[in-house]
């Protein structure tokens, strides 16, 4: 079975409809998203009714779950909060239910899919160093998981010693005697300096591992986050992958 991945829409749906086409191409069986669905980007509602018209399985992320917060956002940055707001202005009860239904883990047997970490404490920890692979490998029970929130493609393994090796995302055939975490980076934000949308693919017969940067139209992204008043940082950084 071939599964194509998304990571962080982030309510980017000409980036997300450029990989989606993508992973036609490549013959997946099926698509599944590490959350983040909706914030930073200017169609949240589109892209929500993309993953339930094509029947896609995600998890919920923290933007989702800031959306559907009553109280108010002190926490987290301006800029998201700003679009935290407005995108709760867009979306409808079918929307909100959507985003309330997702999961924090799925466990499709052959791996698992969470947005951060299978640490639950903090709530939305990164997984960005050693330390904190740890964590979330003592709370792993798959071999392997794919994750995302951090938007930067990046393979975590442990061996069977409980080593970490860290290494930035490669196309690679999973080694059966490790345990991976694989972030597979951002479709709508990306943050590893290329402005490329990403999406990836897994082999859970070959235990194939691939990853594919398409170019998508920033520009009619940007205008349309113009057009709703976007802070401008938000806007510049897409076109800066960062």
């Amino acid at each position: 079975m071939k599964v194509g991945l998304l990571g962080d829409i982030h309510a980017n749906l000409v980036a997300l409809d450029v990989c989606l086409q993508k992973l036609v191409d490549e013959g997946c069986d099926y698509v599944m998203a590490t959350g983040d669905i909706v914030g930073y980007g200017p169609q949240p509602r589109e892209c929500i009714e993309r993953l339930m018209d094509l029947e896609i399985n995600s998890v919920r992320g923290n933007h989702d779950e800031y959306v559907l917060q009553k109280t108010p956002l002190l926490a987290i940055n301006p800029h998201a909060r700003y679009v935290i707001e407005w995108t709760r202005s867009q979306l409808d009860e079918k929307h909100l239910e959507y985003l309330r239904q997702l999961p924090d883990c799925i466990d499709a047997k052959d791996f698992l899919i969470t947005h951060a970490s299978n640490c639950r404490a903090p709530r939305w920890g990164y997984v960005l160093n050693e330390s904190s692979a740890k964590s979330n490998f003592a709370q792993q029970n798959r071999k392997v998981c794919f994750n995302g929130h951090t938007h930067m493609p990046m393979i975590f393994s442990e061996d069977p010693n409980g080593q970490i090796n860290i290494t930035d995302f490669q196309d690679i055939t999973l080694d059966k005697e490790l345990r991976y975490l694989i972030n597979v980076g951002s479709v709508g934000q990306p943050r590893d300096k290329e402005p490329k949308t990403a999406t990836v693919t897994f082999d859970t017969e070959s235990l194939e591992l691939k990853m594919f940067r398409l170019d998508y139209d920033i520009s009619e992204v940007q205008k349309q986050m113009f057009n709703s008043k976007f802070p401008a940082r938000l806007i510049a950084r897409l076109e800066e992958g960062r």
